[in-house]
């Protein structure tokens, strides 16, 4: 029973310290208006606004993306699976050889990696806003429905 109280005490203390020590450490935060949008696939493609990593650098990244109500963007792949989150609107995605699927606000989608597909906004509603998270690096090679590459449209 001592023992045990003993234990209960360490872990108590090094709970207590941990806190303390991480507690004048600033928490990681960005607001809205800290957002820097680009559209790094040119006028008519969605919005992208990174959070934390760098597109195409082999690493973690995440990162808002907007789509127009009615914008439909390119087949494409990923080389690493992502996740993402519905936050405004209604988020649509196409995979090879299956019909178009709505994904309403307050939806979580994980998309696998290699596999073609396609996203987009649903018309007549609201711009969606979507969160993106790739876990191990952030890149997309366009390409057919088939998942055959194709270049990158003309600017």
């Amino acid at each position: 029973m001592q023992r045990a109280k003993k234990l209960l005490l360490a872990i108590a203390s090094a709970a207590l310290a941990s806190g303390v020590a991480f507690a004048d450490k600033p928490h990681p935060s960005l607001k809205q208006t800290d957002l820097n949008y680009t559209q790094p696939f040119g006028d008519d493609g969605p919005k992208v606004a990174p959070v934390e990593g760098k597109w195409g650098n082999g690493k973690p990244a995440s990162m808002f993306i907007i789509f127009k109500a009615g914008q439909q963007g390119a087949w494409h792949t990923h080389t690493d699976d992502y996740d993402c989150v519905v936050l405004k609107g209604t988020y649509t995605e196409q995979q090879k050889g299956e019909p178009m699927v709505d994904v309403p606000a307050g939806s979580w989608l994980h998309q696998p990696s290699v596999q073609p597909h396609r996203n987009g906004c649903k018309a007549g509603g609201d711009d969606c806003l979507v969160y993106i998270y790739f876990a191990h690096r952030a890149d997309a090679v366009l390409t057919d429905e088939n998942g055959k590459p194709v270049p990158p449209p003309k600017k």
